[in-house]
């Protein structure tokens, strides 16, 4: 193989990871008014994903009216911040 296909192979790769590995973290709130009671509701590979579960979460706690959730895109905990999860971006 020669250098330039192997480069092309390469950057392609390293392309796709990107996008390969996005992870969507949901979380439910039962009360809105009271952010500090919240359930990790999954990950998962899609925001549509996320939502579809966080709403049929809420749904089922009985709490579609009462609560929020939100997914949040490649997050990962930050040690100076007590283990608190920082995300990439958050969506509903």
């Amino acid at each position: 193989m020669n250098s330039m296909k192997v480069l092309t192979i390469a950057c392609s790769i390293a392309l796709l990871s990107g996008c390969i590995g996005d992870e969507w973290d949901g979380y439910v709130y039962p009360d809105s008014n009271d952010l500090t009671v919240h359930r990790h509701v999954g990950t998962f590979s899609s925001l549509e994903s996320c939502r579809d579960v966080a709403l049929s979460t809420l749904e089922n706690m009985g709490a579609l009216r009462s609560g929020d959730y939100e997914c949040g895109l490649n997050c990962e905990a930050r040690g100076n911040l007590g283990g608190m999860k920082v995300c990439d971006k958050t969506e509903q």
